[in-house]
């Protein structure tokens, strides 16, 4: 039974690597070595590798898109391009933090 198991994990990690280019892979592991990602298991690892992809993707259409003139700013990678919308919105309970950019404060 673990034989079975562990032949279908290995069996969808190559379905998944094999779509995968060079590009994306590399990007994937400076993003790892950057915000310093170790994940518990393999199946954690490629789930949030997927969601790497999908936001990477979706950071080259939309920087694309910018330099077309169709978007007024561009996006990139950060340290929480490996959480999906939910992960996040569930972090900051669906708001973006409030910043005061008038007040002034004075250190004596």
């Amino acid at each position: 039974m673990k034989f079975i198991l562990l032949a279908a994990i290995v069996a969808v990690a190559l379905s998944h690597a094999l779509a995968v280019s060079e590009d994306e892979l590399e990007q994937w592991e400076l993003f790892k070595i950057k915000y310093v990602r170790d994940y518990a298991t393999p199946e954690e690892e490629l789930k949030r590798r997927d969601i790497f992809l999908k936001n990477l993707k979706y950071v080259r259409e939309h920087n694309e898109k910018y330099k077309r003139g169709e978007v007024s700013f561009e996006v990139g990678i950060n340290e929480f391009s490996d959480w999906t919308k939910e992960e996040l919105d569930a972090m900051h309970n669906g708001l973006l933090p409030f910043v005061n950019h008038k007040r002034v404060v004075k250190v004596r």
